[in-house]
């Protein structure tokens, strides 16, 4: 944590947290530098001092191991977001479904990414959510992405992608699955809870494949944000 004048708002606040954010700037970044880290990390503060649980040495021993997990994600993924995304490319909708932890990582592709990079019709469905009416729109032309964490919300998210495949194509609904992944030097305890943050960072690469084939460049092909201010 360090002041920063730089800006009238940071100069406005008793300390100010920096933090670097590659969606923002097209800039690779460590992952133990991101917002969300960040947000982790006065989270475990924040633990500490109300229920007196000690997690920040495990978190910043995770934070520190974070980006090469990300970077095998990549690898892993590599050819099927290349599959995926001719697929994905000329359809109207993209649904993003996840569960617990991983919510808040559907929720930010969903608005941030797929809507405001790709103009997608995009929405986040909790998979608690999927059988109160979302499951109503799955049909075979149906795109879902699903988010298949590792913590105790899990079973949610199995019943929502089992359901996308028995009832959707199987060639629309691109899943990515905690059990897939190199977790090398994460913390068992908070593992669950990291592993959002390497779904998020890795689908990030799948946008950009889609912005490819769509011809939409990320960040720039915006027709507002950052554009216009009287609003």
């Amino acid at each position: 944590m360090s002041l920063d004048t730089g800006s009238p708002l940071a100069g406005a606040t008793d300390a100010a947290v920096q933090y670097q954010a590659a969606y923002t700037t097209g800039i690779p970044i460590d992952a133990a530098d991101s917002n969300y880290a960040m947000l982790y990390r006065l989270l475990a503060g924040l633990v500490r001092i109300v229920d007196d649980v000690d997690l920040v040495a495990p978190l910043e021993h995770s934070l520190a191991k974070l980006q090469p997990v990300i970077d095998r994600a990549q690898i892993l993924y590599r050819e099927r977001f290349d599959a995926f995304a001719p697929r994905f490319r000329d359809t109207s909708a993209i649904y993003t479904v996840a569960s617990g932890p991983g919510y808040g990582a559907a929720y930010s592709f969903s608005i941030c990414v797929l809507m405001e990079m790709q103009r997608y019709d995009s929405q986040a469905i909790h998979a608690n959510e999927f059988f109160h009416g979302p499951f109503e729109v799955v049909d075979k032309d149906a795109c879902f992405i699903v988010m298949l964490g590792s913590d105790e919300t899990r079973p949610l998210a199995v019943r929502a992608r089992d359901f996308l495949l028995r009832f959707g194509a199987p060639d629309n609904i691109l899943v990515l699955d905690a059990q897939e992944l190199d977790l090398s030097g994460l913390s068992e305890e908070l593992s669950g809870y990291l592993i959002p943050l390497v779904f998020f960072d890795t689908l990030w690469r799948f946008a950009y494949r889609l912005a490819d084939l769509r011809q939409i460049p990320m960040l720039e092909g915006r027709r507002y944000m950052k554009k216009i201010s009287d609003y």
